[in-house]
């Protein structure tokens, strides 16, 4: 299956297509892959932040000048982007049960 490269052209049906039975199904999927990656993201981002503080403690007591804005900070891509273009691509694995299903 072919990827968008606009997010706006992905419809149900694509989300639906040999992965998932329901589109509620593939959306917690996406959702709790979001939440990964926004996770790895906060910790990444946290530590350059760390490294800024620190970087600008030691220049303080050296007494020179410190300007945090020439430090690169890390550039993320937004994460509900990349954790629907995995699914769509088949690279998640999951197992989800449906709970509102009575198994006799």
């Amino acid at each position: 299956m072919s990827i968008e490269k606009d997010d706006r052209k992905i419809g149900q049906e694509h989300l639906i297509q040999g992965q998932c039975d329901s589109v509620f199904e593939a959306i917690m999927v996406i959702g709790k892959r979001t939440r990964q990656i926004n996770e790895k993201n906060k910790k990444d981002f946290e530590d350059v932040r760390r490294r800024i503080v620190e970087g600008k403690r030691d220049k303080e007591k050296k007494k020179d000048m410190f300007v945090a804005d020439n430090e690169e900070l890390p550039k993320f891509e937004k994460s509900e982007r990349l954790a629907l273009h995995e699914f769509l691509e088949g690279k998640l694995e999951h197992d989800y049960h449906d709970l509102t299903k009575i198994e006799e």
